[in-house]
């Protein structure tokens, strides 16, 4: 389990750093930033949605299998938090098309800095919430299967 969480807190450090660049785009104008963009959202966009599931198959499939997700207090909250940032994030994408970027660039960079804070602090929450529970909770022997071989 030690190198799945490694490899979860890689791609936080991936995304979080395609945060950054896209960030860097918003100090001067969409048509200085305009050639840039469409690369660092689609980048942004492509590791989330890895990291989506690699999280999935790697963390949460597990937890629930083993019905361990009662055992992080905060497992439903950041998985709810999970879930109405992955709304949000659609509605922006949706909000935020090729004809609306350019004509309100600044109500763009403050809808996506808006997303990236929120974004940021749910990183640092799975971080410290949940990663160590897991690692605590899956690197425990599995009770079925100790019963199993009574």
């Amino acid at each position: 389990m030690q190198l799945k969480i490694a490899l979860l807190k890689q791609q936080h450090t991936e995304i979080l750093s395609a945060v950054a660049e896209l960030t860097k785009l918003f100090v001067g104008s969409f048509e200085e930033a305009g050639p840039q963009l469409g690369t660092a959202r689609t980048t942004l966009a492509r590791l989330i949605a890895t990291h989506l599931r690699t999280e999935e198959e790697e963390l949460h499939v597990p937890l629930r299998a083993r019905g361990l997700t009662a055992q992080i207090p905060a497992f439903s909250d950041i998985a709810a938090e999970t879930r109405d940032l992955r709304l949000a994030y659609s509605a922006h994408i949706g909000d935020w098309h090729a004809r609306t970027v350019p004509a309100n660039w600044s109500g763009y960079t403050a809808s996506a800095r808006q997303l990236h804070a929120a974004l940021e602090r749910l990183i640092k929450r799975e971080e410290e919430e949940i990663y160590p529970a897991a690692q605590r909770l899956l690197s425990e022997p599995h009770q079925g299967s100790a019963a199993l071989k009574r």
